[in-house]
């Protein structure tokens, strides 16, 4: 075996949705690349996700959204409520007339933009161990190394690229304990197309359809109750959320000990340097990592990429990474920021603010909501704004 990769213009640390979302697109506009993953097989992290217009925008772009759609479940309203399940306030999708929102299981997405690579641009079980950015040049941790001419760190919040040029940086705690699971809830016909988020005190839960079988769900604690450290985290779950609205009992109950997924979460301030002077540069949560209370974390990848792809078209050997900056660095600033107002909203415990909290939500009109979501998801590129416009 070669002790070298085979030199590539752009190599992508990190087969996530972001690395392989920008694959697809260097793909597609017939751009060499090589994407290496530390894993040794390729695996999503999570249950489920949600693909808002601005996302759907992009993938449609690369010819997936006919696919997403077939293997997800088309959202027609967010809704927000009560415990009891009372509605609080609610966004309606089709309103917003930026196009459709699907909800899909994490896997299936990860799945269908890697089976778009070339099996022989993926190399797996290739962990970075070093860069050496003059000579443009990294080793993996399996004793490989590669020369480049652009480097796409996408390797995540933890990102080892990162890391190799800006040093050690502090995560921000969000003070919130995420469980996730995907489950199957039969005689659940009336809670189609229709994304619920409960609210509580210090505590919520949301899910949502992804198909015709199962269910996405997640819980979000602002404390983790000392019962909960235990080998049995879901029948605790079940505790905390026994006299919550009838679904979630359902969904609980329903939920795997084994596939249950526990996460503290974690964001990182919005950054002003998102490259450097050789020819590396960050995509996705290795550069602006968002709390997940928005719903846009993958959203803001799959647009960066976007951004990211048609920089290194400009000029594959040498790109000026300052327009897709320009493109991105605001934009993710703000969702980062609101997203992380809201997880610290809901991280209120006091029951007087909770009654609080829940009268302003009530006295939000859905058109309020509706058009405050217009808003965040009316993002499109120049060069596919140009398109648009054309007769």
């Amino acid at each position: 075996m070669s002790d070298r990769l085979q030199t590539q213009q752009t190599l992508i640390i990190g087969a996530g949705i972001a690395g392989l979302t920008l694959a697809n697109l260097l793909s597609q506009r017939n751009l060499p690349f090589t994407i290496a993953e530390k894993s040794e097989e390729i695996r999503a992290v999570g249950a489920g996700i949600i693909l808002p217009p601005n996302a759907m925008r992009i993938l449609d772009v690369l010819g997936f959204s006919q696919q997403i759609e077939q293997h997800g479940h088309e959202i027609h309203r967010f809704s927000i409520h009560s415990k009891q399940g009372k509605t609080l306030n609610q966004i309606q999708v089709n309103h917003a007339g930026q196009g459709s929102a699907v909800a899909i299981p994490r896997s299936c997405l990860h799945q269908l933009l890697a089976d778009a690579i070339e099996p022989s641009q993926l190399h797996l079980g290739h962990g970075l161990e070093s860069l050496h950015p003059v000579e443009k040049s990294c080793e993996f941790e399996n004793g490989l190394n590669c020369h480049y001419d652009v480097l796409v760190g996408a390797d995540g919040i933890r990102s080892r690229v990162r890391e190799q040029i800006f040093g050690q940086e502090p995560l921000r705690d969000a003070r919130q304990f995420c469980f996730r699971g995907l489950v199957t809830l039969p005689d659940a016909e009336g809670l189609s197309h229709q994304f619920y988020e409960l609210w509580g005190i210090g505590l919520r839960f949301g899910f949502v359809r992804v198909n015709a079988a199962q269910f996405y769900w997640y819980a979000t604690l602002s404390e983790l109750p000392a019962q909960m450290v235990s080998d049995r985290p879901i029948e605790m779950l079940r505790k905390v959320f026994s006299d919550w609205w009838w679904p979630v009992k359902s969904l609980l109950d329903a939920q795997q000990e084994d596939a249950l997924i526990e996460t503290p979460l974690f964001d990182r301030k919005p950054k002003q340097q998102w490259h450097n002077d050789n020819g590396v540069v960050l995509l996705g949560d290795a550069i602006h990592p968002t709390t997940p209370n928005l719903g846009q974390g993958a959203a803001m990848a799959i647009e960066s990429a976007y951004s990211l792809a048609e920089a290194i078209a400009e000029n594959p050997v040498s790109p000026d990474f300052s327009s897709y900056v320009h493109a991105r660095r605001n934009r993710t600033a703000m969702i980062n920021q609101q997203s992380w107002m809201i997880g610290q909203l809901a991280n209120v415990r006091h029951p007087m603010l909770c009654r609080l909290r829940e009268m302003a939500m009530s006295l939000a009109t859905d058109r309020i909501a509706t058009a405050q979501y217009r808003k965040m998801i009316n993002w499109m590129p120049d060069s596919l704004a140009a398109g648009s416009s054309k007769p």
